[in-house]
């Protein structure tokens, strides 16, 4: 799944339960990470709200 410049990934037959990262690119440097969010999470604007502790990505301001 994806959502403006994120990407949730979903890696099998790794652990007993599926992997999920999500990509993200750092808009101030352009170089990207990844994060392990929960197995639940199976959107990626859940897990980007997750990793911000709640906060719904469409209250980000966009940075340019």
């Amino acid at each position: 799944d994806s959502w403006r410049e994120y990407e949730l990934y979903q890696i099998d037959n790794v652990d007993v339960e599926p992997i999920h990262l999500i990509k993200c690119r750092d808009s101030s440097t352009g170089t990207f990470y990844a994060l392990r969010v929960p197995p639940n999470k199976i959107k990626c604007i859940e897990a980007i709200e997750w990793m911000n502790h709640g906060i719904n990505p469409n209250e980000f301001l966009i940075e340019t």
